[in-house]
């Protein structure tokens, strides 16, 4: 190759990254006056942070993200490439962010959820819908089943199921058993979820339908897998994103059958509860497929059970470790009331 052709390559790289530089700088520019940790890259952002969160004891990256929170304020800059986002930690911004129409959902970033190593997960559900008008139509349809009196009338639902898992606990309160409450919690959830919104009784609490619990808990840690994009070319990991794609499948057709028996009783005539499935069947009714159907069953039924478990599961670590407050709570129990 000839020096000159050699000088002219050369020079059309130095362009191409001046430019690329130029419109990196100049995407991030108005947004730098929001405080944020320091970039380890100028072209990569905040990008090597991700990659090194789990080299201390395996945090995850929202660890990162409440750390920078605390260090840099309610509001933190992030920037990848040529994008910027913002970590908001207030209520009152985390308000106005979820209330206003101007702030509209990432395509790309809700994509990930939709679908699943090619697998459809929550598809155009209620979470992951990103138009206004489709989103907006399936929100008024589903506020129905939120009302105060249908709440209301989930109270013996709860209650039963709660005084289950109280009975399960005594029983194994030997002081020698070990019990998982996150799985135990999960399973309250779970069985609280199918049937206060779909109408079903699972049994989680009592062992039954252990091949359900165990297929949401492969789809949840394939979402977290997904953000691996070189993992569908990775032999190593073929195995478990074969599990999670059957998963995916299973907890869909699931969804499926409930749906079937949910018409066929509305066909016979029968009295159905005005519960989220049936709300689900009014919102998509007149729908050429039962696909986004499908999407908001699995939408309620992972996101309506795990988000209440890991709550739950934090405010029982957060009681063992702080056994002055949980002393307050028995002395409430007792006494009726807290000091």
């Amino acid at each position: 190759m000839s020096p000159g052709l050699l000088l002219l390559l050369g020079s059309a790289v130095l362009v191409a990254f001046g430019l690329c530089c130029t419109f990196v700088h100049r995407a991030r520019s108005r947004y730098e006056h929001i405080p944020g940790p320091p970039r380890p890259s100028f072209l990569l952002g905040h990008l090597p942070y991700f990659w090194k969160k789990d080299e201390v004891c395996g945090r995850v990256l929202q660890d990162v993200f409440l750390d920078w929170a605390k260090k840099y304020g309610p509001v933190v800059r992030v920037n990848v490439f040529h994008k910027t986002s913002v970590i908001v930690t207030s209520p009152e911004s985390v308000k106005k962010f979820l209330m206003s129409t101007k702030y509209n959902k990432d395509s790309k970033m809700y994509h990930a959820i939709q679908t699943v190593f090619g697998e459809r997960l929550f598809g155009q559900g209620l979470v992951s819908e990103c138009d206004y008008e489709r989103w907006h139509k399936q929100r008024r349809v589903m506020d129905l089943a939120f009302s105060r009196s249908s709440l209301v009338s989930l109270m013996e639902t709860f209650n039963e199921k709660a005084e289950q898992l109280v009975e399960i606990l005594e029983a194994k309160a030997d002081g020698q058993t070990p019990v998982s409450m996150q799985e135990m919690l999960t399973c309250t959830t779970m069985d609280i979820l199918a049937k206060a919104a779909f109408g079903m009784e699972t049994g989680m609490l009592l062992g039954a339908q252990k091949p359900l619990s165990g297929k949401v808990k492969l789809i949840l840690e394939g979402i977290t897998a997904s953000r691996n994009t070189l993992a569908k070319f990775m032999p190593g990991k073929w195995k478990q994103l074969r599990e999670i794609r059957e998963s995916v499948r299973f907890l869909r057709q699931v969804g499926k059958d409930w749906v079937q028996r949910r018409r066929e009783a509305l066909k016979r005539g029968e009295a159905v509860p005005a519960d989220i499935l049936t709300q689900i069947l009014k919102a998509e009714e007149g729908a050429q497929d039962d696909e986004i159907l499908l999407d908001n069953f699995v939408t309620f039924f992972i996101a309506g059970h795990e988000t209440s478990a890991n709550h739950l599961a934090f405010t029982v670590m957060e009681l063992s470790r702080q056994p002055e407050i949980l002393a307050r709570c028995e002395r409430g129990q007792v006494v009726g009331g807290f000091p």
